[in-house]
């Protein structure tokens, strides 16, 4: 797929937390007439995906023809149990992408990262969340209302529940994201898709549908790069794995340098993967010189994905690692909005206020476990990247 133009006329609404795009879920979801597509990496058996697959049922039964597509190795226990059943809905259809096969070996790799809902070609929702209770550990039974909660609160079920983020999209940006999935669902589903829906103005914000396709066409990270070396007052960064290229960290370096303020918030050891915050930290030191302030979220697992520079931010499913630049299908909403984006940046610095600052103090202060940690993992990564090129 070529890179996507900038396209005005639309609007963005931002939700923060799970109890938010819950609420852009069912809103979204509860108003198909016509069809619905859905593009995710993982969907996993439980309350979350009961709850969303009950909404299906429900737009099924209003005669809304329903496309889910699925990784088939992000979801694949759901998927044999859609494959399975007997009582699926006959106008809910299901695909997997790249199907494991143990005889294609390194074509296996390739993975459907995404995370897209598109309903009537009216309105998208594209984030970095999955359909699984790590994300939404708190979901009520179907047709129970939804809890009236934001990031602000305290409970329990706040902490647990894995942070993530999402961008409720209407306007022309709709017709790339409509092309952006069918061009997957065409290679992995003989079954013909609905015909596409005329996008009509949404509102008065600029914004582009950003692709990655895997190695050498992740227009994302190129669009990123540009971001970076274009910068004048301020970059800030929220990954939830920061193994990333020399590019980028050289090109983070030099904006620092020059006098852009770069803040990078990753998660702390309360990752699903903590041995890449490990990794991670091997890199810790060189940017800190370089005057780049680096934070790990605390409370809990930051799965966001959200990268801002002065009036322009990219919200999605892309992260700074080297899985995302060789094999994986990815996905972010770009918006060129002063005021969108001052929005996106409230929520950089709510999770900042919770973060632990990491200077070269307190690396320094590392005990044994943990520097054996980053250099085994150090040298794990490295053996991946010469793996992957």
């Amino acid at each position: 797929m070529d890179r996507c133009k900038v396209v005005g006329d639309n609007a963005f609404s931002f939700s923060i937390g799970h109890i938010e795009i819950l609420h852009a879920l069912h809103k979204a979801l509860s108003s198909a007439r016509h069809y619905i597509f859905i593009e995710m990496y993982l969907v996993e058996r439980g309350r979350a995906f009961q709850w969303v697959y009950a909404l299906l049922e429900d737009a099924s039964k209003r005669g809304v023809q329903v496309f889910l597509l699925l990784d088939d190795f992000g979801s694949r226990p759901v998927l044999r149990d859609l494959f399975l059943s007997h009582a699926l809905p006959s106008n809910i259809h299901v695909a997997a992408y790249n199907p494991i096969n143990y005889r294609r070996w390194t074509r296996n790799f390739h993975r459907d990262h995404r995370k897209l809902v598109l309903v009537d070609g009216e309105v998208a929702l594209v984030g970095g969340f999955g359909i699984t209770d790590d994300f939404f550990p708190q979901v009520p039974d179907p047709g129970v209302p939804l809890p009236e909660k934001t990031i602000e609160s305290t409970g329990q079920e706040d902490r647990a529940a894995w942070l993530d983020v999402a961008v409720t999209t209407s306007g022309p940006v709709l017709v790339d994201w409509d092309r952006g999935f069918r061009e997957i669902w065409r290679e992995s589903s003989e079954i013909v898709l609905p015909l596409g829906r005329a996008a009509v103005k949404g509102g008065e914000m600029a914004g582009r549908a950003a692709f990655g396709w895997g190695w050498r066409k992740q227009d994302i990270v190129r669009e990123l790069l540009r971001r970076i070396k274009r910068s004048h007052g301020s970059l800030r960064i929220i990954t939830p794995y920061f193994v990333t290229s020399w590019r980028v960290r050289r090109a983070l370096r030099w904006a620092a340098r020059q006098g852009v303020k770069v803040q990078i918030i990753v998660p702390g050891l309360t990752s699903d993967h903590p041995g890449v915050t490990y990794a991670a930290r091997r890199h810790y030191r060189s940017l800190l010189r370089a005057g780049v302030e680096l934070f790990e979220y605390q409370p809990t697992f930051i799965h966001a994905k959200v990268y801002i520079c002065d009036d322009w931010c990219s919200v999605g499913s892309f992260n700074l690692d080297h899985w995302t630049y060789r094999w994986n299908l990815e996905a972010n909403q770009e918006v060129w909005n002063a005021e969108f984006t001052t929005q996106v940046a409230g929520f950089f610095e709510q999770c900042r206020r919770k973060s632990r600052a990491v200077t070269l103090a307190s690396l320094n202060k590392m005990g044994w476990y943990s520097r054996l940690m980053v250099y085994l993992m150090g040298k794990l990564d490295e053996l991946l990247i010469r793996f992957l090129r």
